[in-house]
Parts: C-alpha cells; structure tokens; sequence
C-alpha cells in the first residue's frame, strides 16, 4: 500500500497507524520562530511528518522514534528511499525510554488521544491510537526537557484539548505561542488544533484553516499549506 507525494512515496502496509490528514497538517504546518537545524519527531508512524520536515528545511537533521517496531522498520525503509535519507534517522524507542545528547529546536508529535476505543485483538493499532501508552502531560514535560531555550514542540490534536493543554504547559514552564484552530468546512464545527508551545512567552499568533469548501474541493488556504506535497488538490 502506497501512497504518493509530489517528492515521496510512503509505504504503509505495515504501519499501525496509515498515513492521515492530522498527520500532513502537522508537518506542513510546524513552523518555529528560528530555523530548526535539529528536529525531534515522536511517534513517527511511517515517518511521513520527519519526511516532509526534511524537505521542508533543507539544511535540518531529523531525529524520529517509533515504539512499535514494525513501523518503525518501514518508517526507515521509507526515509532511506526519500531525497533526504542522509538526514533522517529512526529509532525503535519509546519517548519513556529515549535521551539525547543534545537539545532540538523543533519536536513534533502527532500523538495518541483515544482512550480505550479499539478492539483489544489489535494491540499494535490500540497502541498507536491509545493516549495510555503516551500520556499529554507526560509528552509536553519530556519535550521541556529536549527542546533548547529558543526551541518549539509542535502538536495537533483534539480541540477539546486546548484546556489540558494550558494545564499541562503550565506546569511543565512552557507557553503556547501559536495556535491553529481546524474545521472540516465551514459548517462543521473545530475539530481539530494545530499548536506550539515555547520556552520564551510571545504574543500568541493565532489563525484558523478550513479544509474544504465542499467535498474534495479544498480550500485556497488549505491548498497553499500542502501543495508542496500533495500531488492532486
């Protein structure tokens, strides 16, 4: 099962978690207010997210992790095969179990948030979707740890979320400074949240994307943010 970029195919057919819209907001999306030359991407699924951010910033190292193994062996069968291999490393590794030497200017991380919503015959898929095996608290203290002083952890996820989120940050010392609220189409309500939390406080930029007009029938914004990836818009 393939599916195909402007610049990359990813393979998924082994990937508990298939390639997504949440997944290519994130990476067209994460935009730090320095240039990120280290890039953390947790949870990498097929890698698409560390894929994309490497074609997006041509001079960055990616770093990615992947708990389930599987996914991860395709993930790294889809960066070596990617314009961008030489700067794209994965790791079969839990953000519990990962350190690093150094600190990164950008960590980004399409995350878990079900709780308990699939069928326990499907351990590697209840993994990948379930918050249980990555926690929000946990993942935004972790990413205080990794991220330099000038550094950004971008998320999407959940609107429902933005609370938890304010909580959360608080407690781990960083502040959101961007947010990115995410409807289907005009009539549907916000679904999802694109955000970045800092070390610095900063004016909060704050913007709103809708997807499509109608059905298949994106819109200017939602086209300008992915048509450096997407091959049909």
């Amino acid at each position: 099962m393939i599916f195909k970029f402007k610049s990359f195919d990813i393979s998924q057919s082994e990937a508990a978690m298939k390639v997504g819209t949440d997944g290519v907001l994130l990476g067209a999306w994460a935009n730090p207010t320095s240039y990120p030359h280290k890039i953390l991407d947790i949870g990498t699924g097929t890698g698409l997210i560390a894929i994309m951010l490497a074609q997006r910033f041509s001079e960055s190292n990616i770093q990615a992790i992947e708990i389930d193994k599987l996914t991860s062996i395709e993930a790294q069968s889809n960066a070596q095969a990617s314009p961008w291999a030489e700067r794209i490393q994965i790791a079969h590794c839990s953000l519990q179990n990962y350190s690093s030497a150094v600190n990164f200017d950008l960590i980004v991380c399409n995350p878990p948030f079900f709780s308990k919503t699939t069928k326990p015959n499907n351990q590697r898929r209840a993994l990948a979707r379930n918050s249980e095996s990555l926690e929000l608290g946990f993942l935004i203290e972790k990413s205080h740890k990794l991220l330099n002083e000038h550094g950004m952890l971008a998320l999407v996820l959940p609107s429902n979320e933005y609370t938890n989120i304010q909580s959360y940050a608080q407690s781990a010392g960083l502040f959101i400074t961007q947010i990115c609220w995410v409807r289907g189409n005009e009539k549907s309500p916000v679904k999802r949240l694109l955000i970045g939390l800092s070390k610095k406080k900063a004016t909060v930029k704050e913007s709103d994307l809708t997807i499509e007009n109608s059905r298949h029938n994106y819109t200017e914004d939602y086209k300008k943010l992915c048509e450096d990836f997407y091959l049909k818009l």
